[in-house]
């Protein structure tokens, strides 16, 4: 065997073993949130979240060594419906059923199972719908899984903070909402708004002064709210979809008043 092969070989294994990383943070998830308890709750979330950084990293490892492929694209996914379906569906029933007396705990039954089934969906449609082409990276068609799962996860994992600022607060207040929430992004996850890869819009975008503004606006954000940032980033992020969306079709209708918008343009 050529030597060179066997260097890709080994390369390979790396990207791998974070893909891995990545399903059994999830899968060390589910065992915490089983075990309950606010604690093991909020280690569960922490636990998706440091998912993510190994998800972030499997892919451009294995585009630097240049071994990316159909192996690695299918455990990608298997390792992400665990991780950001299976797990934040589960977390997000766990801690809503004990939140709250004002909706029976089979309502966040159903609605984490159509959360979870959201994820799938989105993830066997990123799969078929997935090409090498660098135009199909520059944006995402519905909410990406991971961000979704950021959502929930970073709101629980506020939850273990002290709740003696009025932003902690609201945090609390917020965990009302955790069944509106699963439906809401469920539903972005399976629909095809736009949004964009955020790895293409700073490492490939054009305009380097307002990327540069918009990095030191989120370094200012984590100084000042700190452990808050994180659930604030994942928001904005969430909102930015339709956002968006609202603001091209505006656009849309000053140019092509007589144009009506066909039902597929919107899912």
């Amino acid at each position: 065997m050529p030597i060179k092969r066997r260097k890709l070989r080994r390369i390979a294994i790396v990207p791998t073993l974070l893909t891995l990383a990545n399903g059994i943070c999830g899968f060390l998830a589910i065992t915490q949130i089983g075990e309950g308890g606010e604690d093991r709750f909020v280690t569960a979330a922490q636990l998706i979240l440091l998912a993510m950084i190994f998800d972030a990293l499997d892919g451009a490892v294995a585009r630097l060594a240049r071994v990316a492929g159909a192996f690695g694209g299918q455990l990608d996914s298997l390792c992400d419906l665990i991780t950001f379906g299976a797990a934040p569906a589960y977390l997000a029933m766990r801690v809503g059923i004990g939140s709250t007396d004002l909706l029976p705990s089979q309502i966040f039954v159903i609605l984490s199972c159509f959360y979870f089934a959201c994820a799938a969906v989105r993830l066997a449609r990123f799969n078929v719908e997935n090409t090498p082409e660098e135009s199909s990276h520059q944006s995402f068609a519905g909410l990406p899984s991971p961000a979704a799962a950021g959502v929930l996860a970073t709101l629980i994992w506020t939850w273990g903070q002290p709740a003696d600022s009025a932003i902690g607060h609201l945090v609390r207040e917020l965990q009302h909402a955790i069944p509106l929430l699963l439906l809401v992004l469920g539903m972005l996850m399976i629909s095809r708004i736009r949004y964009e890869h955020l790895t293409s819009r700073f490492v490939r975008g054009t305009h380097p002064f307002v990327r540069l503004v918009e990095i030191l606006l989120g370094i200012l954000c984590l100084a000042v709210l700190r452990q808050y940032a994180l659930g604030l980033g994942f928001a904005l992020y969430m909102l930015s979809g339709p956002v968006l969306f609202v603001k091209q079709r505006l656009f849309r209708r000053e140019i092509e008043p007589e144009t009506p918008l066909a039902e597929e343009d919107l899912f």
